[in-house]
């Protein structure tokens, strides 16, 4: 499973967190693009844009 987490300006103290159950969804944040599959959870929360895999 890959967890992605994506900083951005969204107000303070607010996330948002999408787990794709599956398929195949393509996401556009800012100036990246995240590709995810099945069992792939994705976090965006407030701060500099990043991504991390596990």
């Amino acid at each position: 499973m890959n967890i992605f987490v994506i900083d951005r300006n969204i107000s303070d103290k607010e996330f948002k967190i999408f787990f794709l159950i599956s398929g195949k969804a393509t996401v556009h944040v800012e100036k990246k693009t995240y590709k995810l599959v099945e069992g792939d959870l994705l976090i965006l929360r407030n701060g500099e844009s990043h991504k991390m895999l596990f």
